[in-house]
């Protein structure tokens, strides 16, 4: 495990929870380090009811009723508690992470996934639920359920931050957005569309742009911590269970996701990231120039863009281009040169700005012509 991502861990249960990670993985006792099953003894029943909310959308019908609203905090509560005192148990983990993300938001998926490995790397044989005769089926099911039923939830997460007068905008904005955009695209409709019909990419991207520099940086770090766990975890498990391993694909890919939106965002604001990153390099600052180079960016210091590895999306960007100019020099009438620095081009533009491009812009319908900028209408 990073140490570095257990000492964050480490800081966020104690300055959130105020209990130290360490509490939550020292032994129930010594005769019995991952104490007794909790599941008929109150504290699941307890937690189910304070996760348990009423549906706002639902008829109320003849009787009006306060609606019920989950307890996050004493979910979070008893279940830290339980861990402490009761039993080790994966479940308790897993409604802490659901608990914590509705009230501390992205910075929770990195503590309590990191709690979720130590836990399996130090007590997996005795950890509940229990291995049945060889039967791993609950254990999956919990880790199925992380990486499917926590995604609604961890789509609505704010994104951006810009104005206290209104909501800031997250994943789920942004795929209703490029939805609509399709939409109306397809109608052929450039009017202002209803409110009511939700954001537009340019709502979305005007309020990336109001948001802060510093606040996008943290968000990346944020998410980075938390793919770093869940890559940590998944190594666990592999370890455990081998082929048979439940995946946290869903969740990685989001996460991912999230996480380019924000690059791509910090790009355009001159800000680049070695991706991927590796554990010796400090994010956010461009790799230094190899002693070869030009100082343009390229790995070596020859025009083809160096024979070294790719260090970073910006080499990476930079040796296309040259390739393409390259080619183009040597094959003034082929098209692939164009296509080249075409893809390049869109490189440089952020996932709200690239699906413009693509998707409103042509449709979702790619043609060769119109990428080279030739009139359509005049090819014979």
């Amino acid at each position: 495990m990073s140490h570095s991502l257990f000492d964050k861990a480490q800081q966020y249960f104690e300055t959130v929870l105020g209990i130290p990670l360490d509490a939550l993985l020292d032994p129930i006792s010594p005769e019995h380090p991952t104490g007794k099953s909790v599941r008929a003894n109150g504290v699941y029943s307890a937690i189910k009811e304070a996760r348990r909310e009423d549906d706002p959308s639902l008829p109320l019908g003849a009787w009006s009723y306060e609606l019920k609203q989950a307890d996050w905090p004493k979910v979070s509560d008893i279940a830290v508690h339980a861990l402490m005192s009761k039993s080790k148990d994966l479940q308790l983990v897993a409604w802490l992470l659901e608990a914590q993300l509705n009230q501390q938001g992205f910075a929770a998926i990195s503590a309590c996934i990191t709690l979720m490995q130590a836990l399996c790397n130090q007590y997996w044989d005795n950890l509940y639920p229990r291995i049945d005769e060889g039967d791993q089926e609950y254990r999956a099911n919990i880790l199925a359920w992380v990486n499917d039923k926590l995604l609604p939830l961890i789509s609505l997460l704010p994104i951006t931050s810009a104005d206290r007068d209104s909501r800031d905008f997250g994943w789920a904005d942004f795929e209703q957005a490029k939805l609509l955009e399709h939409a109306l695209a397809k109608q052929n409709r450039k009017d202002t569309k209803p409110s009511e019909e939700g954001p537009t990419l340019a709502d979305f991207q005007a309020r990336m742009s109001a948001t802060a520099t510093d606040y996008f940086q943290q968000l990346y770090h944020t998410l980075a911590d938390a793919g770093e766990a869940l890559e940590n975890l998944v190594a666990t498990l592999d370890t455990h269970w081998g082929e048979q391993a439940p995946s946290l694909s869903n969740l990685a890919s989001l996460l991912e996701q999230i996480q380019a939106l924000v690059a791509g965002e910090l790009y355009k604001r001159g800000i680049r990231f070695a991706a991927p990153r590796s554990a010796d390099e400090d994010p956010g600052q461009t790799p230094p120039a190899d002693e070869n180079s030009d100082g343009t960016g390229s790995a070596g210091g020859n025009s083809g863009g160096g024979d070294g590895p790719i260090r970073s999306r910006e080499d990476a960007y930079h040796r296309l281009a040259v390739i393409a100019e390259y080619l183009a020099n040597r094959e003034p009438h082929s098209p692939v040169p164009a296509l080249i620095l075409r893809a390049v081009e869109w490189g440089n533009l952020n996932t709200a700005e690239l699906y413009q491009e693509v998707f409103v812009k042509f449709g979702g319908n790619l043609n060769v012509f119109e990428l080279l900028g030739l009139d359509v209408d005049t090819r014979q």
